[in-house]
């Protein structure tokens, strides 16, 4: 309830009031009554810090209601920052070389002739079989000639998306970009996933660049993936397995 007005000249500021929402983190109310003129100087004033401004009341005294966005969520304990947390299990695909795929790739030097013999002759139509291409030769060839130049690879993704405030987070989902390195506060379930249904040994996740939106008001949206697959540590460093 608003407190009586005192008759005095000069906006009197009421008890603050601090919320917690999932979409908008932690956000500071403040109040003030007092003369209307005085309350409409004091409006704009706030113009450039409040996210929001109410004015109410009629005659000669005005209520003020400035609501703040707090942009220290890092401050947050470690409960209420995983309210702002959601993570995604989801695939994603890739197109690759037909040359590639497990049953045409070259093990050693003669089957690398057969796959050359293939295609070259792809615009020599006729007659091939594994005699004259080899098995491996053989089988890109029959899918070349029928336009097939590529095959899609499914990579399993984790993506982790988190509203924070000025602090360290923004630096934490730039830094090992790329490298090896496992997704911690995943649920188990979703990390187990990927492992469970292609059976990959020695699995890696492999951190990709984030996204990152400024909100405004020193508050921003970190969009961040990681990859499953059998990526290298020579390549890429980072933790040898997560």
């Amino acid at each position: 309830m608003p407190s009586e007005f005192t008759g005095l000249n000069t906006p009197v500021p009421q008890a603050e009031r601090r919320t917690f929402s999932r979409e908008n983190g932690w956000t500071t109310t403040r109040t003030w009554e007092g003369p209307t003129n005085e309350i409409m100087a004091l409006a704009a004033g706030l113009t450039s810090e409040a996210s929001t401004i109410d004015i109410s009341g009629e005659g000669p005294t005005r209520r003020l209601t400035a609501t703040y966005a707090d942009a220290q969520d890092e401050a947050l304990d470690s409960q209420q920052q995983e309210l702002n947390v959601t993570w995604e299990l989801l695939g994603n695909s890739l197109f690759k070389d037909l040359k590639t795929h497990s049953s045409i790739e070259p093990d050693n030097e003669e089957e690398r002739k057969q796959v050359l013999k293939a295609e070259e002759n792809i615009h020599q139509p006729g007659k091939h079989s594994e005699e004259s291409l080899g098995v491996k030769g053989l089988k890109l060839y029959q899918h070349l000639s029928k336009g097939t130049e590529g095959y899609e690879v499914v990579y399993w993704v984790l993506r982790k998306t988190i509203k924070v405030g000025v602090g360290t987070d923004v630096a934490l989902s730039i830094s090992n970009v790329n490298r090896v390195e496992a997704p911690t506060g995943v649920d188990t379930a979703l990390f187990s996933i990927p492992v469970s249904i292609e059976d990959i040994a020695n699995m890696r996740w492999l951190k990709r660049p984030p996204s990152v939106l400024a909100l405004g008001r020193g508050k921003y949206s970190i969009v961040q993936e990681w990859w499953a697959g059998k990526w290298s540590s020579d390549l890429y460093g980072g933790a040898e397995i997560p």
